[in-house]
């Protein structure tokens, strides 16, 4: 072997490649276990919200007639057995109607989850696009944006979303997904605003480094210059943002519903599901345990993802 040969060899040892920025990003995250149980438990909640409904042969929001009142209150595993001598087994009971309380919980998980995602996507994109104009063009444009962040940061939320549930409550029936979507409205009115405020800082700082002035140089519009360059820089903490706000959202669906003030009957929700259960909680605990149980990990699960997001997309570590 030649002397060239062996210097090729030892130049190509001592530069091992550089691993992508996505391979590195799953590196770090992996390494947060709780993270990964979390992930896992995330998908399993989507599979049986999403596609649970399809495959169960009960619907979840129609009341049984007066043929099927011996299907009403069931313990888990309890049957009965209607007229054509067919036996309906219910693998968590029934509710006091006589609904399937697995498949009620599968689409309360469903309204639940959709809800969360759907705000938190609408809230991050208005909120980025309002914290990106506002710290890149300053002056007036920034103060008045900022006034109206700060005034809505000082209303207390649950006060305030009571009030409007109330108000909007006689429009129900005039809008689309009805509850659902007026509980949605109100959220996204309130959770934009943190969205503004981060992407507003990161904004500060990136429209002093040289690509943004290179950027103008080269005759980039201002909108350019905040949708390809400005946005996608900031993308990081608005990830973990979004990934610990959906979360939030679960909860405080969960907490709205309980109080009579969230997401209303047709729909379930595993918010309501715990306000119907509250006077059952003696007789029967299961109702109130299950949907409990399924948003607290839900919850965790989004929390735990959001802390490693927060470490694995963090540039000052290497490895």
């Amino acid at each position: 072997m030649s002397v060239a040969e062996l210097s090729f060899g030892a130049e190509t040892l001592a530069a091992p490649q550089e691993a992508g920025r996505g391979a590195l990003i799953w590196r770090r995250f992996k390494r947060h276990r709780l993270a990964v149980v979390g992930l896992w438990i995330v998908a399993a909640l989507f599979l049986f919200a999403f596609l649970g409904p399809v495959l169960s042969p009960y619907n979840s929001t129609s009341i049984p007639t007066a043929d099927l009142i011996r299907a009403r209150d069931l313990d888990p595993g309890g049957s009965w057995t209607d007229r054509a001598g067919v036996t309906h087994t219910h693998i968590l009971g029934t509710d006091s109607v006589g609904r399937d309380y697995l498949t009620r919980l599968m689409e309360g998980g469903r309204v639940s989850l959709s809800l969360a995602i759907i705000v938190i996507m609408t809230s991050m994109i208005i909120g980025m696009l309002i914290g990106a104009t506002a710290g890149y063009f300053g002056g007036w444009v920034d103060a008045v944006i900022m006034r109206v962040v700060d005034f809505i940061l000082t209303l207390p939320d649950l006060p305030v979303i009571m009030v409007l549930s109330v108000i909007l409550a006689d429009y129900i029936q005039d809008i689309p997904g009805g509850s659902v979507t007026i509980l949605g409205i109100i959220f996204v009115g309130f959770g934009w605003v943190g969205a503004a405020r981060l992407v507003r800082g990161m904004v500060l700082s990136l429209k002093t480094q040289e690509f943004t002035d290179a950027a103008k140089a080269l005759g980039a519009s201002n909108r350019s210059i905040i949708l390809r360059h400005m946005l996608p820089n900031s993308l990081a903490p608005i990830l973990v943002a979004a990934t610990l706000g959906v979360g939030g959202v679960v909860v405080g669906e969960a907490a709205l519903s309980y109080l009579g003030f969230g997401v209303k009957a047709p729909f379930p929700s595993w918010g309501n599901l715990l306000q119907n259960a509250q006077r059952d909680v003696m007789s029967s605990p299961f109702r109130v345990f299950y949907p409990g149980f399924l948003i607290l990990l839900i919850s965790l699960s989004f929390n735990f993802i959001g802390d490693a997001l927060r470490d694995a997309l963090d540039p000052r570590l290497k490895l």
